[in-house]
């Protein structure tokens, strides 16, 4: 069965949305925060990758991650809204083999701050160290939507994600750039359906600046 066949499963499994319900919660090792810092832009093009569904709020009592393998060993997570007013860190174990949804218990002193945000304006970066890929978070109830946002610091090009037909062939899927307010972290946001995600969880974004096409960029997703 296909990811996206079994995800699609998942989207209406009781027992999924039962699991979903009862996921383990993670409490931090380490975490740190800081909010109206100089912090510019960072060497990442990928700030992070998350499920989106009409209608979803920031919520840092509930944000979960997904973890496609079992697996154990240190998570880090990063956290930055657009303005770069607000970035956060923090670091996470898993202590035995863990699969599915996990809540991370985010600890923050500013949740109304984070909570004015759309999810769109708020990048979580979720990854385990030693292992490739961004892994897909989601704020609000453990269940992924149809849809994935990349987080894109385009370096203010016009940016195209090359994702994939229902027959397996290559498409290009325009990103959105952010025209309203400050955009300091990153400056663009890529809506791909879950169903066009490559099942090597590669993506490819095409960028261009006027007449001059830039580096592709390749960002690897764990899904």
């Amino acid at each position: 069965m296909s990811r996206w066949l079994l995800l699609t499963s998942l989207l209406t499994s009781t027992s999924f949305v039962a699991a979903a319900r009862a996921a383990e919660t993670l409490s931090p090792t380490a975490f740190h925060e800081q909010v109206d810092a100089l912090e510019r832009v960072s060497g990442a093009h990928l700030l992070g990758a998350s499920f989106v569904g009409p209608g979803d709020r920031v919520s840092p009592e509930s944000l979960h991650v997904f973890l496609p393998w079992a697996v154990r060993g240190k998570l880090e997570l990063r956290v930055a809204s657009v303005d770069a007013r607000y970035v956060g860190s923090a670091e996470y174990v898993l202590m035995r083999p863990t699969k599915g949804w996990v809540r991370l218990d985010y600890p923050t002193r500013h949740a109304s701050r984070l909570r004015g945000h759309r999810p769109e304006r708020l990048a979580v970066r979720a990854e385990l160290r030693g292992r490739p890929g961004v892994l897909l978070t989601r704020w609000g109830s453990a269940v992924p939507t149809r849809e994935v946002v990349l987080f894109v610091n385009s370096e203010r090009s016009e940016t195209h994600a090359i994702a994939q037909d229902a027959a397996g062939r290559p498409t290009k899927k325009a990103c959105r750039r952010i025209e309203s307010g400050t955009t300091i972290k990153f400056d663009t946001v890529c809506s791909i359906p879950l169903a066009s995600l490559p099942s090597d969880g590669q993506v490819h974004l095409q960028r261009r600046r006027g007449n001059s096409r830039l580096p592709q960029l390749v960002v690897r997703l764990g899904w």
